[in-house]
């Protein structure tokens, strides 16, 4: 739910900032109210940035990657058909596209296939000749549908930002903010 903007401080802050009421309002309810924060996060600059290898198993994810372009394989983005996810899938097919790495998406159908990774999926996915699945905005409590993959030699690295549950997938890589380890 949104915060109820103070009035004051959105007048305030449009006289002192020049941003449009829109702008204003997305920052209050993300809990950026001071104009050093306010600035920090409109920032155009890499500054404010953790580094990504903070990230539990990066490295590893990272090399699986790696060696799919060294070999010439192919991998699938499986994304959720949500804004997040289908944005997540055609980010990653722009960079490994632009990176030369040989890369495909799968998008579930949200009625046939419900949310996140389906064993009938990874057996398609298999079918096409994937050496690795990225998962993006799912997969972080696929515990049961990695395990399968793993059965047929498929990898998967998962990148998601929901909730993790108490045993995490056995994933090559698995990025993901909430996980207790993540720095």
């Amino acid at each position: 739910e949104y915060a109820v903007v103070d009035e004051n401080w959105l007048k305030t802050k449009r006289e002192e900032l020049h941003l449009p009421d829109y702008i204003l309002r997305l920052l209050y309810n993300r809990g950026l109210y001071e104009n050093e924060d306010i600035n920090r996060f409109l920032a155009n600059d890499l500054k404010g940035f953790r580094n990504p290898f903070g990230f539990e198993r990066m490295n590893e994810a990272i090399d699986k990657i790696l060696k799919i372009r060294a070999n010439n394989e192919t991998l699938y983005i499986y994304g959720d058909y949500d804004v997040a996810g289908i944005s997540s899938v055609s980010i990653l097919l722009k960079t490994f596209n632009f990176l030369g790495i040989n890369s495909i998406f799968y998008i579930p159908k949200r009625i046939e296939e419900g949310y996140g990774i389906n064993t009938q999926a990874i057996d398609t996915i298999k079918k096409m000749g994937a050496d690795l699945i990225i998962t993006v905005d799912c997969g972080i409590t696929s515990v049961d549908e990695i395990e399968y993959a793993k059965t047929i030699d498929m990898d998967v690295n998962v990148t998601d930002h929901h909730e993790c549950k108490e045993i995490l997938p056995d994933a090559i890589g698995i990025i993901n903010p909430k996980q207790h380890e993540c720095h």
